[in-house]
């Protein structure tokens, strides 16, 4: 009797977090459907023109190493940043713990830089300094309010989330972004040097498709629970075909942070695959992606931006994640993260 009691209790429960969980889901997508309406009817387009400068500061919340938030992250965090800054009329402002400073030539062209304290302090919600927070709740989805926050030009704001979306500074900050975003020299010498060794002579006259795969840290149970879908293997089958089919005469280089399965994995006979060597930075990995003809581009931001940085003709990405259903299904917009012309396969 008392297991039967036990058991007819745990199945209550279950039903029980299982209807909260919906109500989450449902919640969260009426939210964003919400937010999408707003924008239709309020006419929002992100090629909305700059508007001239006032005395208000932007500011980001902004992780202060690559080990809590990757390089892909910041890159977002930078551009939306500056995006949202000049569309509102706003002086972005940066950290100087922000690790692009120690790797990219110059941001200051388009940011002020100021000591942590400052920052921390300009952040931070005391009432010295009053201020206006604008929130995302979705990583990947944009919204169109924040075009209409240069109503208060008198006032510091701070952006508070994740800002990934391409919506947020493309196009019209699109060649301000990549100037920003150039790896100091030696980075890039270093890339070269690690490309050209890979490519024998009889294959640098080849087309060059770089090819991204992440797997790893996206591997844990947590982002997988989150929604998190890893490319899978016969993605990467179709990718390379398809490649294949356009440019006949192309080498793929590969990028991981899985070797060992990239090298199990994409084992051809038909086609001319070569993979970089192990344990590269991150600047230097995304800095030879950027210097491919055309790109496979894996799960995450780090392989967002080195086709965005780059000048990739041809760009795919895999289009089967996120887990229907999951927290990140609800966060994530394909038409706000994707650009149009990249091509998605699963």
């Amino acid at each position: 009797m008392l297991r039967r009691l036990f058991c007819l209790e745990y199945l209550l429960l279950n039903v029980a977090l299982g209807v909260i969980l919906l109500l989450f889901l449902i919640r969260m997508m009426w939210l964003s459907e919400v937010c999408l309406i707003a924008e239709k009817v309020s006419g929002v387009s992100h090629q909305m023109p700059h508007r001239p400068r006032g005395t208000g500061k932007l500011l980001m919340e902004w992780q202060r190493s690559f080990k809590r938030t990757g390089l892909g992250n910041q890159f977002f965090f930078y551009a939306s940043l500056v995006g949202v800054a000049k569309r509102n009329g706003f002086t972005p402002v940066i950290p100087s713990y922000s690790p692009l400073l120690s790797i990219l030539k110059d941001t200051t062209s388009e940011t002020i830089v100021v000591d942590p304290d400052k920052y921390d302090l300009l952040i931070s919600n005391g009432t010295d300094i009053p201020q206006h927070e604008v929130h995302s709740s979705f990583c990947c989805t944009y919204f169109g309010y924040t075009e209409k926050i240069h109503h208060v030009l008198d006032r510091d704001v701070v952006l508070r989330g994740a800002f990934q979306s391409w919506k947020y500074f493309h196009p019209d900050n699109y060649d301000a972004i990549r100037s920003a975003f150039t790896f100091r020299e030696d980075i890039r010498a270093k890339a070269a040097a690690v490309l050209g060794s890979l490519l024998a002579i009889e294959h640098r006259r080849k087309t060059k498709v770089g090819l991204h795969i992440r797997r790893g840290d996206i591997m844990k149970s947590h982002l997988r629970k989150f929604g998190h879908i890893p490319a899978p293997k016969s993605y990467f089958d179709a990718a390379i075909t398809y490649m294949s089919n356009r440019h006949p005469h192309c080498v793929f280089i590969v990028v991981s942070n899985d070797m060992p399965w990239a090298k199990n994995s994409l084992k051809s006979a038909q086609h001319t695959v070569m993979f970089a060597p192990d344990k590269l930075s991150p600047e230097v990995s995304l800095t030879m992606l950027t210097m491919m003809d055309h790109l496979i581009i894996s799960v995450g931001t780090f392989s967002w931006w080195s086709a965005y940085l780059s000048n990739a003709t041809d760009v795919v990405y895999f289009n089967g994640t996120p887990e229907p259903l999951s927290f990140y299904d609800v966060a994530f917009r394909a038409e706000d993260y994707y650009l149009p012309h990249w091509v998605g396969l699963s």
